[in-house]
């Protein structure tokens, strides 16, 4: 007779942050990466940041593949649809205590940022979701929301800060229906959501970033 098991088993986790943590700190970052990405590289999106006010964290999915099939560079992904549930509630787990651990060295006034690229956005959603940290902004970019996710449910706590959208106007994955659908589904949420659109395709450009990040915050200050 065939069965199958499930083991809960200790991982080595790869996790790479940016800037000083000190009391001079402004902003704690939880950054996820998107698909075939590495939290190695992904986190240069966010040097341009005053690093004494911005301190980010970046983990890397731990799920990793040949990019190429069987050869090329090593990259990561949050999940796949094999065994998803259990996968989801290992990334939310370990970004519980890869955010919990960092921010517990932090002033209590400091502001947290979550942000997710890609695949990062449903990932850092799924979180907080969970979770329920408390947040100043959510930055999702060039993501969508999870479906499968009762965002209504909790809408005292997502509006405790402030959530945002941005993308590109020639982003080649969120095509015109599927930001119809995504804003249907938004409204249907009753999601406060910011939307901001930048000219240029799915990916994460420095200076664009930090462009946004500036405006964001200084909306609020």
């Amino acid at each position: 007779m065939i069965e199958h098991h499930t083991f809960k088993v200790t991982r080595t986790a790869h996790v790479y942050t940016s800037g000083n943590l000190s009391s001079n700190t402004k902003y704690i970052w939880l950054a996820c990466h998107g698909y075939g990405q590495l939290a190695e590289k992904f986190i240069y999106k966010f040097e341009q940041l005053d690093k004494k006010k911005h301190f980010v964290i970046a983990p890397e999915g731990l799920s990793k593949f040949y990019w190429g099939g069987v050869t090329g560079n090593a990259v990561a992904s949050w999940m796949t649809k094999r065994h998803r549930k259990n996968e989801i509630e290992d990334y939310v787990n370990y970004l519980h205590s890869v955010f919990q651990r960092f921010r517990s060295q932090a002033s209590k006034e400091i502001e947290p940022i979550f942000f997710g690229f890609s695949q990062g956005t449903a990932t850092v959603l799924r979180y907080l979701l969970k979770c329920q940290p408390e947040f100043s902004h959510i930055i999702l970019w060039a993501g969508a929301f999870p479906k499968d996710v009762d965002f209504l449910g909790e809408a005292g706590y997502l509006q405790s800060g402030n959530i945002h959208l941005i993308y590109g106007d020639e982003d080649e994955y969120l095509t015109p229906e599927l930001l119809e659908k995504e804003s249907d589904f938004i409204n249907h949420q009753r999601l406060r959501v910011y939307r901001h659109i930048f000219k240029g395709p799915h990916r994460i450009d420095k200076n664009v970033l930090i462009q946004y990040v500036d405006k964001i915050l200084q909306e609020v200050e």
